[in-house]
Formats: C-alpha cells, sequence, structure tokens
C-alpha cells in the first residue's frame, strides 16, 4: 500500500463515466479469475498533512473510468500500459494479464 497517495473508494454514480458497471456479472461469476483493465481519470479529492508521516498526502478520486475484461484489452492499451512501466521503472514488468498482489496489500 503507498504511503505517499491515498485512493477515494468511491466510484462515478453516473454511468456515462463510470464503465466498471459493464462487467459486475463477470466479477460476480468469477471473482477471483476475472481481471479489468481499464483507463483512468483522476483528479485530487483533498490533500492531508499526516504527522506520522511528517508529509502532505493526496488522495486522488475516479472522475472517469473506462475497461475491458484483461483478455479483451486492445493491443494499443496493453502496450501503453507496458511502455509507461518500463519508463517508470526502468525494468521489464510482468507479463500483460498477470497480478501478483503483495502480501501487505491484501
Amino acid at each position: 500500500m503507498s504511503a505517499s497517495i491515498k485512493l477515494s473508494g468511491a466510484l462515478p454514480g453516473i454511468e456515462d463515466v463510470n464503465g466498471l458497471d459493464t462487467f459486475v456479472q463477470n466479477l460476480i461469476d468469477d471473482p477471483d479469475g476475472t481481471t479489468v483493465t481499464a483507463i483512468v481519470i483522476l483528479d485530487v479529492k483533498d490533500v492531508r498533512y499526516s504527522v506520522a508521516e511528517g508529509a502532505h498526502i493526496p488522495t486522488v478520486q475516479v472522475r472517469r473510468i473506462e475497461g475491458w475484461l484483461t483478455e479483451d484489452a486492445p493491443l494499443t492499451v496493453r502496450e501503453a500500459l507496458v511502455h509507461r512501466q518500463e519508463a517508470r521503472t526502468g525494468r521489464t514488468p510482468m507479463a500483460f494479464g498477470v497480478v501478483e498482489v503483495a502480501k501487505n496489500d491484501e
């Protein structure tokens, strides 16, 4: 879990900007095997000062989200994700669609 940024738990309630509702039945039917790849627009909901961290910590909220079942994600989206991760980390990422969850993030 990130100590430098937080994510608001709420999704937009407006159907036109919340594309995740499309996947509700897939997620219910196969909660362990379904992943969604999404393009998300975020903005800042608030910024709080954490005395414990000695830092200002922004909380971002989802403004718009559209997605695909991961196996159906367009090649251009897959490539953009991989290229961005490589540029950000300087390392080759895991294969597209492979998801690892760190123990303390569960």
